[in-house]
């Protein structure tokens, strides 16, 4: 069996593949909008420290998932 196949994949996760050569880059100018990152939470005055450091992590590396400045406004909300 070959395993082929065509896929879009985000760059996160399609590095570990390309570094070891079991993914290859087949139309490295082709690139698509990034998608918006949303994290849904209920507004409360208090927010349990998981959720807060989740939430901390995902405004932190917003760049790195969207490709794009990340807009931390309503994340940083309700801290």
């Amino acid at each position: 069996m070959h395993h082929l196949g065509i896929a879009i994949l985000p760059d996160w996760n399609a590095a570990d593949g390309l570094r070891s050569g079991e993914l290859e880059h087949l139309l490295p100018d082709y690139a698509i909008a990034p998608l918006p990152l949303h994290a849904v939470y209920p507004e409360t005055h208090w927010m349990s420290l998981r959720a807060r450091s989740f939430l901390d992590l995902l405004v932190e590396r917003a760049e790195h998932f969207a490709g794009g400045p990340s807009d931390t406004q309503a994340a940083s909300a309700g801290g």
